[in-house]
């Protein structure tokens, strides 16, 4: 009996890595002939941290990704920036078995700039509904292929529409999203990313570039329960600065396709230093 006991995990291992390849059996499956259910992939949201998925959302089927709420603090030498942001939306549509379309809008945030002590300059305060992105993301392989690795590209474009609460000009950015399931139940995630962003402080346009590494640990009852950790750098190669961040948190699938999470983003780096702290889920219909 001892000796199943030790043999368990492996047989766990074993029947995860014999899974089903179901890239051959979705082929020909569009948005317009959607993929059927028996064949839909395990929910694989972009939320709650800063990797992405590599995964895409399956062929003719929707996925919703939202915050109901998200908290941040960013404390600058002169300044701190406070914002409470409600319904941030994300909607993806699979195109095709490795292409997706992502809509995201900041539905509304209220935004207080709070001058340090010494500081000479007067606080103020913006309300609003924020910028619209579009993202499409181009799965390269391993989107249906058990224990792969998984590669994507992810290219987006956001949109002013925001006014004061938002960026203020076109950002653009493309990220390399990686994944590999190290069995059914833990998996690692990657990403490199650049950007093009635009600084209304200093009205400059500046480059970043952002890493970003993340373990995922799924367990309990049915593999409803899961904590992710992940660490995440920020490189701003205009300023010259470097900031990073540890976000953790945890989640719960409540049903097979409806995934609740909540966490915290604390900073590691002074200069600035940045505070995040969240609760959304994720559907997929």
């Amino acid at each position: 009996m001892r000796s199943l006991c030790y043999l368990l995990p492996f047989l766990s291992f074993s029947a995860y890595a014999q899974e089903a390849d179901t890239t051959q059996l979705k082929r020909g499956y569009t948005l317009f002939h959607p993929v059927p259910r028996e064949l839909l992939r395990d929910v694989a949201p972009d939320r709650p941290g800063i990797s992405q998925s590599a995964h895409t959302v399956d062929a003719g089927h929707f996925q919703l990704e939202a915050d109901f709420v998200r908290l941040h603090r960013e404390d600058e030498q002169q300044e701190s920036r406070r914002q409470l942001m409600l319904a941030d939306v994300t909607l993806k549509l699979g195109l095709t078995r490795t292409t997706d379309v992502q809509v995201r809008l900041q539905s509304w945030q209220r935004a207080r700039v709070v001058p340090n002590p010494g500081n000479p300059e007067p606080g103020r305060t913006t309300r609003g509904v924020g910028d619209l992105t579009l993202r499409l993301k181009q799965n390269l392989f391993g989107n249906d292929a058990p224990h792969h690795h998984v590669l994507a590209l992810s290219a987006y474009a956001r949109l002013p529409t925001g006014q004061d609460v938002g960026a203020g000009r076109p950002e653009y950015g493309l990220a390399v999203p990686y994944e590999f399931d190290l069995n059914g139940s833990f998996d690692v995630e990657a990403q490199l990313e650049g950007e093009s962003r635009w600084d209304r402080t200093s009205a400059q346009r500046e480059l970043h570039l952002n890493h970003s590494l993340l373990a995922d640990w799924r367990f309990g009852p049915a593999h409803r329960l899961e904590v992710f950790a992940e660490g995440a750098g920020f490189w701003n190669t205009t300023q010259r600065t470097y900031q990073a961040t540890l976000n953790v948190g945890p989640a719960v699938y409540v049903a097979e396709a409806i995934r609740l999470d909540a966490g915290v983003h604390v900073p590691l780096t002074n200069q600035p230093r940045t505070r995040e702290v969240f609760a959304g889920l994720s559907v997929r219909i």
